[in-house]
C-alpha cells in the first residue's frame, strides 16, 4: 500500500473562484496545512471567493480536518463566498455521511 503525503496545490483560477487539488490525509498532522492555505486565499482573493478543493485524492479525514472545512466553509458563507467540495472519494462520503454533514458541504460529484 502506498502512503501518498499530504499535498495541496492550485489548480485552477479564474472568474468563477479558486479550484485546489488536495491529496492525501487530511488529519491532526496536516491540518494546519490546510488551514493556513485556506487563509492564505481569503487573504488573497478575498472573504467573498468560491473555494473548490479538488479532494478525490484525500485518502483520510479524521475530526480535525473536518474542523478545518467546517470552519473555512462558515467563513467563506459568512462573506457571500463558498467551499466547496469536489469528488470526494467513498471513504470521505461516508466521513460526511456518519457525520451528518451532507447538507451542510457544497457537494460537487463531478471530475
Amino acid at each position: 500500500m502506498t502512503i501518498v503525503e499530504f499535498d495541496i496545490q492550485l489548480a485552477e483560477a479564474d472568474r468563477a473562484g479558486l479550484t485546489f487539488k488536495v491529496a492525501g490525509e487530511i488529519d491532526v498532522a496536516t491540518s494546519n496545512r490546510l488551514r493556513t492555505e485556506i487563509l492564505r486565499v481569503l487573504l488573497e482573493a478575498g472573504p467573498s471567493a468560491t473555494v473548490t478543493l479538488d479532494v478525490a485524492d484525500v485518502t483520510f479525514i479524521d475530526s480535525t480536518g473536518l474542523s478545518v472545512l467546517i470552519s473555512a466553509t462558515k467563513r467563506l458563507r459568512a462573506a457571500g463566498g463558498d467551499l466547496v467540495l469536489r469528488s470526494p472519494g467513498l471513504r470521505m462520503q461516508k466521513v460526511i455521511q456518519l457525520t451528518q454533514l451532507e447538507d451542510f458541504f457544497s457537494l460537487d460529484f463531478g471530475r
